[in-house]
């Protein structure tokens, strides 16, 4: 998921993706309180993608 972060971080600007990344974890951590398996599994996936998204960001801020 960090190669589209950086697209969506180089056209949008830092302050969009992370929002983007905080609402995936925070969606992606809702779903994975559920009992089966098949949402658990979507919900680790969203997750995933957010702290891509995240660590993009985190990643250039660090650079400077």
């Amino acid at each position: 998921s960090i190669l589209p972060a950086f697209v969506c971080f180089k056209l949008y600007g830092r302050r969009l993706l992370v929002v983007i990344g905080f609402g995936l974890v925070l969606v992606g951590s809702i779903l994975s309180t559920v009992k089966n398996h098949p949402t658990l599994f979507i919900g680790r996936i969203i997750y995933g993608l957010g702290v891509g998204c995240i660590l993009q960001v985190l990643l250039f801020i660090l650079e400077f």
